[in-house]
């Protein structure tokens, strides 16, 4: 599903522009501007790819092809590895919701840490507030939510419990 920041590429008849979707070992599932998805093999020099990545992909039989080339990414969002560095985790990401709740426990730090890594990959962040309903027994939780409302990050209310 190609996304607003690029056209669909035809090459010619055996290529084309696709996403990844799915990833697992030296084999990535792709689709199509069509919705179609076609399991790939990776070429050697292409094992970083990740799901939002935007390939050419060539193909070799029915339902099967190989991913040829890897298009330039707009966004990544990567994550620390002990000893290694940063490892990307998806690619050309417009953006993120992050899910949080109540219970079992509110993490500011865990929101902070994810918005941080929103921030520095540009990716636009909104906060969804699970369990919506259950605030009245966390008023401090309330509070802090207003702080980062302030601070201009859109927060979604949600409960499957109607209030």
């Amino acid at each position: 599903m190609p996304n607003n920041h690029s056209k669909t590429v035809f090459l010619d008849e055996t290529r084309e522009e696709a996403v990844v979707v799915s990833r697992f070992g030296a084999e990535a599932d792709v689709e199509l501007a069509s919705g179609v998805q076609v399991r790939c093999h990776l070429r050697r020099k292409l094992q970083n790819l990740v799901c939002g990545d935007r390939v050419i992909y060539e193909k070799k039989t029915a339902g099967k092809g190989v991913i040829v080339k890897h298009l330039k990414r707009f966004s990544v969002l990567e994550r620390p590895i002990r000893y290694q560095g940063l490892k990307p985790i998806a690619a050309n990401i417009d953006q993120i919701g992050i899910v949080v709740s109540p219970e079992p426990e509110f993490s500011n730090l865990i929101l902070d840490k994810y918005l941080v890594a929103c921030e520095q990959a540009k990716i636009a962040p909104m906060i969804i507030f699970n369990k919506s309903d259950r605030l009245v027994d966390y008023p401090e939780i309330e509070e802090q939510l207003k702080v980062f409302s302030r601070l201009g990050y859109p927060i979604i209310m949600t409960s499957v419990v109607e209030s």
